[in-house]
């Protein structure tokens, strides 16, 4: 993926320690294409402000798709209901 340039991987930290990430597929020839960027997959660091740490790499994502002239489309596990 790096190497083909067909996406990022996104990171988000507090203090030093890595808070998430999240695999964003972009460009010609990825899932999400040259308009969109697809987040494959995201997971942060579970307990206490989870969710809060969850909006913050959703917004690093934004960013991400902002930066490449994208939209973001993302997909959930609906096992997981929390996310």
């Amino acid at each position: 993926m790096l190497a083909q340039r067909t996406g990022d991987v996104v990171l988000t930290y507090t203090r030093g320690a890595l808070d998430g990430f999240a695999v964003c597929m972009n460009g010609v020839g990825s899932e999400g294409g040259e308009t969109v960027c697809y987040v494959k997959f995201g997971a942060v660091r579970g307990g206490a402000g989870a969710g809060e740490r969850f909006d913050r790499l959703l917004g690093a994502c934004e960013a991400f798709a902002s930066s490449r002239g994208a939209k973001v489309e993302a997909g959930v596990n609906l096992a997981r209901e929390d996310a």
